[in-house]
């Protein structure tokens, strides 16, 4: 009986769920510079430390490698395991205020947040 061998990164894709795109739930962003990139320096697929890590499975294998902006939640585990520090986690140009949930989930299936009691 053969084995198949086991895939290096997650076997699903990002796509829209309970609480549509996930992207806006982050604060920072991760911004890959091409030039300090392995792949993109070289012109090849090596290297996509970052495409292995990722826990959301955001980041597609390339030269440089892209990230999927709708579905990063800006966690920074790709800019931790770049060899060349080629991915800089930059803060969002428009982040959420405290407390604002509208933009994390769609309008129909938004839960009522109830104000925290005072002691």
């Amino acid at each position: 009986m053969s084995q198949r061998p086991m895939p290096l990164s997650g076997v699903s894709w990002p796509m829209v769920g309970e609480g549509g795109p996930t992207g806006t739930w982050r604060t920072r962003r991760p911004v890959i510079d091409a030039a300090r990139c392995l792949a993109g320096r070289h012109g090849d697929a090596r290297c996509q430390l970052c495409w292995m890590y990722c826990p959301e499975v955001v980041v597609t294998q390339g030269a440089p490698p892209q990230i999927d902006y709708r579905y990063c939640k800006g966690c920074g585990c790709c800019a931790i395991e770049c060899p060349a520090k080629a991915i800089e986690m930059r803060p969002e140009e428009t982040p959420m205020a405290p407390g604002d949930h509208r933009r994390a989930v769609r309008p129909d299936k938004a839960i009522k947040m109830l104000p925290e009691e005072t002691p």
